[in-house]
């Protein structure tokens, strides 16, 4: 009997080991299956995240774009308004005016270059019936203008100078003649 229950005493542990085994080979097969899982979510988590990432980089797009526009449009305006106002002062109609700006953009320059140089040839009391010609010489100059370091100029930033050296050059004249005069005073 001994033999017996020495006998059965190993069935028994055979079967809880063989037990234990099943077991442990289920907790391990279901410990891969979660592996699987969390990994299959990483996965799935970090696509959602690129594609989350990607819209709120097209959304701040979106609105560097909006903003830039609102921005321009308020720029028009403003120098609308104040074209509109230097041609009031001048006693030029807002029609006029408008054509001259017309006139200058056909030469290539954009619509606020246009409008500024309008507006500054009115104060510097240019003739607005040359500003096409002038334009247009401007746009032939610009094909090989270049700035102080050495990049190319487009039309309209060829004009803006352009009209800058000629406002500064009246200054420069009437610094001129105001000494002149200042010395002719002086001689009498």
């Amino acid at each position: 009997m001994a033999v017996d229950l020495a006998t059965l005493a190993i069935k028994v542990e055979s079967i809880e080991v063989q037990l234990a085994q099943r077991r442990l080979e289920s907790l391990a097969n279901a410990g891969a299956k979660t592996e699987r899982q969390v990994s299959s979510s990483y996965a799935n988590m970090a696509v959602q995240m690129a594609k989350l990432a990607g819209a709120i980089t097209a959304a701040y797009s979106a609105y560097r774009m909006f903003s830039n526009v609102i921005s321009i449009g308020m720029k028009m305006e403003t120098m609308n308004t104040v074209m509109m106002q230097v041609a009031k002062n001048m006693g030029i109609a807002s029609e006029t005016v408008k054509y001259f700006v017309e006139q200058v953009k056909v030469s290539g320059v954009t619509t606020t270059e246009s409008m500024s140089a309008v507006t500054k040839a009115m104060q510097l009391g240019l003739d607005l019936n040359q500003m096409k010609e002038f334009a247009t010489r401007v746009r032939d100059v610009a094909v090989g203008a270049r700035d102080a370091e050495g990049n190319l100029l487009n039309t309209s930033q060829t004009l803006a100078r352009d009209i800058q050296g000629i406002s500064r050059g009246k200054k420069e004249n009437k610094r001129t003649k105001g000494k002149q005069e200042i010395n002719t005073k002086e001689a009498e």
